[in-house]
């Protein structure tokens, strides 16, 4: 077997190298993950990076994966987990609504939890935020694996989980229990939560009860005002509302399933766009 070389190039370098290997009949095998392409056959042994991120992204990716390295994994239904709720059952106006998002809520998570070492948790907080979210997003990296003999033809498929994949959505989950916590505090001014955010009505004694149980657990928060907040509610929930001067308009997902495949894309870098984008992506722009 040759031995595996990595290199930068590009992914159109992949599928030249692919392109070589149809042309002549070499039977090979592809591999791609989230973040490489790498080919396997009797004369290429090379992996492709195929990724945006920056080297601290894989530095920050490789001390996570030495801390979770010998701890027991999390027992975590994924296909449990839910990334959003809300109330809404009829058209609504709200001039202020304040959101409290989380900052570095999965990092964070796994933090508290004794999982992620203080170096390398004071590491994700000095990388740039995308960074941050795609290194704990290759706890769920996957991989695909095709076999192809010497008429290009697939004689296999494989589909590879990450082993370290629980401690992923273990730090989902936490993030989960923590909104649901926040909406219970919240009550009557409860509007709707978003991933590891909560909008709710302006009401200060709410606010500071919300802010003093982050405090409490250990988690960052940033607040934001936005105003002029509509809700429509047609068979589909649209919203309305003014941030920094512009308008945003989302729609809540129909199938929470769907958006969840949104966030873990996003999570590890299939979709390599900031917040915003992943909300503009899910959230359609009314007419």
């Amino acid at each position: 077997m040759l031995r595996k070389e990595k290199t930068l190039m590009t992914r159109e370098n992949a599928k030249a190298c692919v392109a070589f290997l149809k042309q002549n009949g070499y039977p090979y095998i592809l591999k791609i993950s989230n973040y490489t392409t790498e080919i396997v056959s009797e004369i290429y042994n090379i992996q492709f990076m195929q990724s945006k991120r920056g080297v601290q992204c894989f530095a920050a990716a490789a001390k996570i994966k030495s801390d979770v390295k010998g701890k027991e994994k999390p027992v975590v239904d994924k296909d449990s987990l839910i990334y959003f709720n809300h109330d809404f059952k009829r058209d609504a106006f709200h001039p202020e609504v304040i959101n409290i998002d989380l900052r570095s809520a999965y990092a964070t998570a796994l933090y508290n939890e004794g999982i992620l070492s203080e170096a390398t948790f004071e590491y994700l907080g000095r990388i740039p935020k995308l960074d941050r979210l795609a290194s704990v997003g290759m706890l769920a990296a996957q991989k695909h694996v095709f076999h192809y003999n010497e008429k290009n033809k697939i004689t296999k498929y494989e589909k590879i989980f990450s082993e370290n994949e629980n401690f992923f959505y273990f730090a989902v989950l936490i993030v989960e229990r923590i909104m649901n916590h926040l909406r219970m505090i919240s009550g009557h001014a409860y509007l709707f939560t978003w991933v590891d955010g909560i909008y709710v009505k302006n009401d200060p004694e709410i606010i500071a009860e919300i802010e003093a149980f982050l405090k409490e657990i250990n988690f960052r928060y940033k607040v934001e005002t936005l105003t002029n907040f509509e809700v429509k509610v047609t068979g589909k929930v649209k919203l309305s509302f003014e941030k920094d001067g512009k308008t945003k308009y989302f729609q809540v997902p129909a199938k929470p399933s769907l958006f969840a495949k949104d966030v873990i894309n996003f999570l590890t870098n299939k979709n390599d766009h900031n917040n915003e984008n992943l909300q503009t992506k899910t959230f359609k722009k009314s007419n």
